[in-house]
């Protein structure tokens, strides 16, 4: 387990740190978390009618977009609602990033991958694997060789998008 910062941001320190995007946030003139977080938002609203389908129209989808956004302003702490949001969001890193995700709760577990890609290849390594303790933070998991993981969600019913395979 590798624990992040407990600022409100620690889901998305968490995927910053695990696919080691640190340097194209800074020669883009933003913190990590404000990186992922824009190009979180950024596939949102690329894929907007797929989100639409998963949180609602109107109201559903604008929520949903500014818990992603975040704050206009830089907080020292973020309130729960600028979060990053398990297992909705799962579906969004994997997507952003073309990435799978494990993501691991008291309550949920469950794998995604990206809607658009075949996981195959280099895709199958490129993961997050993320942690719900507390019911207040995020951290990372380093899983063993050859261990179980959680099913892939319900959203995907391809078999080539099924990293197990």
């Amino acid at each position: 387990m590798n624990d992040v910062d407990g600022d409100g941001n620690c889901g998305y320190h968490s995927v910053n740190e695990q696919l080691g995007i640190f340097e194209t946030a800074v020669s883009r003139g933003m913190t990590p978390c404000r990186y992922v977080r824009k190009r979180m938002t950024e596939q949102l609203v690329k894929k907007r009618s797929f989100y639409e389908q998963l949180v609602g129209q109107g109201e559903g989808f604008d929520n949903m977009y500014a818990q992603v956004l975040g704050p206009e302003q830089e907080m020292k702490f973020l309130p729960s609602e600028y979060w990053i949001r398990m297992p909705l969001c799962g579906r969004l890193v994997a997507d952003t990033f073309n990435c799978v995700v494990h993501n691991f709760s008291h309550t949920v577990e469950v794998t995604f991958t990206p809607k658009w890609q075949k996981c195959e290849g280099s895709l199958k390594k490129r993961r997050v694997v993320l942690a719900f303790v507390n019911d207040n933070h995020f951290v990372i998991l380093k899983l063993k060789k050859n261990c179980p993981l959680p099913p892939v969600c319900g959203m995907v019913k391809n078999k080539d998008l099924d990293p197990n395979i």
